[in-house]
């Protein structure tokens, strides 16, 4: 495309453009109170800009398939990472209206969120609606709520739920945290991660140290944050310090299962 710049001013919209019968001007009148002559582009000129166009969309065609090689590597990675949890309990979507991600952050959509332990077909109700903890299996790890629930018409917030069973109680474990998403994650009613602010993809996981886990059950609660346009995803998983699995873990959906 071709752009002619020279009208200027608050009042600079173009009213009425026409060209001469020869092809070889062009005449622009504007708001502004003026009217020019432009000089038509030659044959030249456009060929060199499709050739411009042309070369700039080969190369936005290269990122695109580097960008899906990356995710394809990343996702086969992620599958063969030890401790990431691939069940979970979901509730979602539950769109919300604040100012920001940030302040819905803050703020708890169920009721004692932190605490919460539900059961997969456990109804709740969330204001006008009603929702239902639903089982997700994922192969890779990667929680990805809009390719489960499709992508949301409002910003919304997903709760993710597992129970983590423990033969004896485990200390100076890592919890990894991949996303890009707000997030706040609960480990047996207490905070223990908490991404404030959307960024860019990240490869790294974000990792917190010196995690414990109690003999016999807890409670992990994962919830994420998508505003409008922005990925809806995330992976967490549970080592050993030296990366690990953790001895005698075991992931369930039942808060009643047996060891």
């Amino acid at each position: 495309m071709l752009t002619l710049k020279g009208h200027t001013g608050a009042f600079a919209a173009i009213g009425a453009v026409a060209f001469s019968p020869d092809g070889q001007r062009i005449v622009t009148g504007s708001w502004d109170q003026t009217a020019k002559v432009w000089e038509a582009a030659t044959a030249e000129q456009v060929a060199v800009r499709l050739r411009e166009e042309e070369a700039a969309n080969e190369r936005l065609a290269v990122l695109e398939r580097e960008e899906a090689a990356a995710a394809e590597t990343d996702r086969a990675l992620r599958a063969q990472d030890p401790g990431a949890i691939k069940q979970w309990l979901v509730l979602a979507p539950i769109p919300f209206e604040a100012p920001s991600g940030p302040v819905v952050l803050e703020q708890a959509q169920i009721p004692d969120e932190a605490r919460i332990r539900p059961r997969v077909g456990e109804r709740v109700k969330v204001g006008e609606n009603e929702l239902v903890w639903t089982e997700v299996q994922v192969a890779d790890s990667l929680l990805d709520f809009k390719r489960l629930l499709g992508a949301p018409g409002r910003s919304s917030v997903a709760y993710a739920v597992c129970y983590l069973r423990a033969e004896a109680r485990q200390t100076g474990l890592l919890l990894k945290v991949t996303g890009i998403d707000l997030v706040r994650m609960y480990l047996n009613g207490k905070e223990i991660y908490r991404l404030a602010a959307i960024r860019h993809r990240v490869q790294d996981p974000d990792v917190v140290a010196g995690v414990e886990l109690d003999a016999g059950l807890n409670v992990v609660v994962f919830k994420v944050l998508v505003e409008i346009g922005w990925t809806w995803e995330g992976s967490a998983w549970f080592t050993a310090a030296d990366g690990q699995p953790v001895p005698g873990l075991r992931v369930t959906l039942d808060p009643d299962a047996k060891p």
